[in-house]
């Protein structure tokens, strides 16, 4: 008797819900034909035409909102915050990430929205819609009041700021990353409900990496010619960050899955590897050798069958990385000189590292002095932090080099006092003890090697953003939320 009432009501939430996809669908085509006919009668800009194939993309998501999920973090893999403007410039031209109302994107004066922004709404609206259409139980998990207090102490910074007479339009600099991450973690926890989406992430992780590594190998050596000038890097600077996930999947698959495909992905790992070389950021080579470690510590622990080939792999790669350090200590160019350059720039640091160093330092030191002046709430958002020590070399390239520093996390308890200190490595400290008790609990081996993926990709973050602007960085903090998202989600999916 129980089996046939869940069946009949499966039946009548999947009629509602063809029901109301097919009047929302016949309600986009009448929008779309209305703006037609509008564009032809009243002469509109011309700009407008995109507004055709945005009508018939969110009838495409309103059906399955996880597709909208997808593609924001296709959009985040591959698609550069602003363009570079290299002569071969192609995924970083198009203004996914730039209001409507921006020169460089479709110039409509007024729409300070971007096309990522409006992306998010529609997929939050379709995935509240369908639960409140089939009357589920809302999903949240553990992360998620972690996740709210955060956000909490982000928007006391911002009425903070505000009181002390911050710049609301410089103010959404910093808030829109912060809402960005929490928009992908609510779409992750809401969304997420089978293992295959799982693999579609990954494939979509996998493909960008690749085409990314593609470009930046091209641009490097075709287009520049091994030549780049004054210009520091051949890809912005995340992109370091988000090739080196390619290689940790690499790692995971050597452990756990030795598959036909990995051979496939083995042959294509040089790409990826060469291309965060030549993009000469030093954190992106730190970042992914902390992801290595976290993936082989938390193998070694919760595999015993593994320990001892990661015993004697771990010996191997130690001891060949000393002699290749050793050996080119005084190579000044060329790949492996690149490679052994984070180490090296703590020692012995060229003119351009030694500068950077600097910089570092005097930033560092006036964020904690700025903080000192308000440790309970921070300065707010929307005016500069205080300069106490010069920082010089970078205003002319960046307008907002005292606004969002290099040194993101401390970023935190300087606009946001001990308040959003603390909460933020309390969600942080939530989402690793969380992810420590999937993987040693579940038995699902795929769900527990993406949560080992994503506590991977967390360290890696979080060593980043120590020097690099990650934790207000778009792109980023989408992936940032869809790992914590992930991670709130391991025992629903491994149940699946």
């Amino acid at each position: 008797m129980a089996t046939s009432v869940e069946t009949s009501r499966a039946q009548h939430v999947a009629w509602r819900l063809e029901r109301a996809s097919w009047v929302i669908f016949i309600v986009i085509l009448a929008l779309t034909a209305a703006t037609s006919l509008a564009m032809v009668l009243l002469i509109l800009p011309s700009a407008l035409v995109f507004v055709f194939p945005l009508f018939f993309v969110a009838a495409w998501i309103v059906q399955s909102p996880v597709r909208g999920l997808y593609l924001l973090v296709a959009a985040a893999l591959l698609i550069p915050v602003q363009p570079l403007l290299f002569p071969d410039s192609t995924l970083d031209r198009i203004p996914f990430f730039l209001n409507l109302s921006d020169s460089q994107s479709l110039n409509l004066p007024g729409l300070g929205i971007t096309p990522a922004e409006i992306l998010m709404v529609l997929v939050l609206v379709g995935s509240l819609g369908g639960v409140a259409l089939t009357r589920e139980k809302l999903a949240v998990g553990r992360l998620m009041i972690p996740y709210l207090v955060f956000a909490v102490a982000i928007l006391v910074g911002e009425l903070n700021g505000l009181v002390r007479g911050g710049d609301f339009k410089l103010s959404l600099w910093e808030l829109r990353p912060q809402v960005y991450g929490l928009a992908i973690f609510l779409m992750a926890t809401f969304l997420l409900r089978q293992r295959s989406q799982l693999k579609v992430l990954l494939a979509l992780l996998l493909v960008s990496e690749v085409v990314k590594g593609t470009i930046s190998l091209y641009r490097y050596y075709i287009t520049m010619g091994r030549q780049l000038g004054a210009i520091e890097s051949v890809q912005s600077h995340e992109e370091s960050y988000l090739l080196a996930l390619f290689l940790v999947v690499i790692v995971i698959g050597l452990v756990w899955f030795r598959k036909p495909l990995l051979g496939l992905l083995i042959l294509v790992t040089p790409i990826v590897f060469t291309a965060i070389v030549v993009n000469h950021r030093r954190i992106g080579l730190v970042a992914l050798g902390v992801e290595v470690l976290t993936v082989v510590a938390l193998a070694y622990i919760i595999e015993p069958r593994f320990r001892r080939h990661l015993a004697v792999a771990a010996g191997v790669a130690g001891a060949v990385g000393l002699v290749v350090l050793v050996t080119f200590w005084n190579q000044q160019s060329g790949a492996i000189a690149e490679m052994i350059r984070p180490v090296k720039s703590l020692i012995d640091p060229n003119a351009r590292d030694l500068a950077s160093n600097l910089y570092r330092v005097a930033e560092t030191a006036n964020l904690k002095a700025t903080y000192r002046t308000s440790p309970l709430f921070g300065i707010g958002f929307g005016h500069p932090y205080y300069i106490f020590y010069p920082q010089n070399g970078v205003a002319s390239i960046d307008p907002l080099w005292n606004i969002i520093p290099h040194n993101s996390l401390l970023w935190i308890p300087m606009r946001m006092g001990i308040i959003g200190l603390i909460s933020f490595w309390c969600l942080i400290s939530m989402a690793i003890i969380e992810g420590i008790w999937a993987i040693k609990t579940l038995w699902d081996t795929f769900v527990r090697v993406a949560v080992i993926f994503a506590l991977a990709a967390i360290f890696g973050e979080l060593v980043s953003a120590y020097v690099d602007v990650d934790l207000e960085n778009y792109r980023n903090l989408i992936i940032l939320g869809l790992m914590l998202g992930l991670i709130n989600r391991a025992p629903s999916l491994a149940r699946e």
